[in-house]
C-alpha cells in the first residue's frame, strides 16, 4: 500500500446521546463532524431495537446487512448501515 492510496480509518465502539440532549441537533452535529473530518464512506452497527434507527435513515444511511452474536444464551441481533454522503 503506498502513501497515496492509504485511507483514513476511525473505530469509534460506542457513541450515545443523552436523552436529554436528543432532538436537538447533537447526533447529526456529532456525524456532521465525523463526516467532515474522516469523510463521507462510514458504517455502523446498532441493536434492532434502538431508538435510533429513526434518525440513521434520516441522516441517509441506508441498511447493508445485519451482525449478530451470541452474549451468553441470548442472541443480540444488529442492523448494520452504511453511509455514502
Amino acid at each position: 500500500m503506498t502513501p497515496q492510496s492509504r485511507k483514513k480509518c476511525i473505530f469509534r465502539d460506542a457513541l450515545y446521546v443523552d436523552s436529554h440532549f436528543q432532538g436537538q441537533g447533537t447526533g447529526r452535529r456529532l456525524l456532521s463532524d465525523i463526516v467532515t473530518r474522516y469523510g463521507t464512506t462510514f458504517w455502523l452497527y446498532t441493536w434492532t431495537h434502538n431508538q435510533s434507527i429513526g434518525f440513521y435513515i434520516k441522516f441517509g444511511f441506508k441498511e447493508i446487512g445485519r451482525y449478530n452474536f451470541k452474549f451468553g444464551k441470548e442472541l443480540i441481533e444488529n442492523h448494520v448501515f452504511g453511509f455514502n454522503g
